[in-house]
């Protein structure tokens, strides 16, 4: 296959897909998040920027990869966050009057 024929680019996909391990510190601890989430970018920025040094990918197919993981793992997190809202408030409703 000729250089640059491939978007994402999948290496730096694969690195990128780490930024997702930001949402296990998110809810107690943002700071830790956001140093993990920043990390796991620059690694993937710098897979990708060994995949541009070898002639595999352009720089766009690694700035795509890298908003295709971020909007896909915020849509998960979002999704799950509301998820898990609504079930500890269906959990909550449900409870009868004589028990409280």
């Amino acid at each position: 296959m000729a250089a640059g024929h491939c978007l994402p680019g999948g290496h730096a996909s694969s690195a990128l897909w780490l930024i997702a391990l930001a949402a296990f510190w998110w809810p107690h601890r943002p700071r830790a998040a956001m140093a993990v989430g920043a990390a796991m970018l620059l690694l993937g920025g710098w897979v990708g920027w060994m995949q541009q040094l070898r002639g595999a990918h352009f720089l766009t197919h690694t700035l795509w990869s890298a908003w295709i993981a971020c909007a896909l793992v915020f849509a998960i997190y979002m999704i799950n966050t509301r998820a898990l809202a609504r079930l500890g408030a269906m959990r909550y409703s449900s409870v009868p009057a004589a028990i409280e």
